[in-house]
């Protein structure tokens, strides 16, 4: 194969991505369907969330409520930022833009 002389072509580098990962939790409930669907898509992006299990404890229900203002699990929280239940993430996913929120770059 021949190539013109004047491109030169440049070795390309595998860079590796490094970033800190903002915490991730999950008010959820151990029959809820949808929060191990959440957990599912979470894991793929090799994120191991807080676990919080609001059926274990009547105060962190009320934590749930009250940080979030809904009253379904899964709750999903990225650093402060409440992203809403498994179908709010899915669509993250789907857009392309769930790595952005874990890595910092949206809020």
């Amino acid at each position: 194969r021949q190539t013109c002389p004047l491109v030169k072509r440049k070795k390309r580098r595998k860079s590796k991505r490094i970033f800190i990962m903002k915490k991730v939790e999950v008010y959820y409930k151990a029959t809820c369907g949808y929060c191990r669907r959440a957990f599912e898509i979470l894991a793929r992006h090799n994120v191991e969330p807080v676990k919080i299990d609001v059926d274990s404890d009547p105060k962190l229900w009320a934590e749930c409520q009250e940080r979030s203002g809904r009253n379904t699990v899964p709750q999903i929280f990225i650093g402060d930022h409440h992203v809403g239940g498994c179908d709010d993430l899915t669509a993250l996913e789907k857009r392309g833009e769930l790595n952005d929120y874990l890595e910092g770059k949206l809020p």
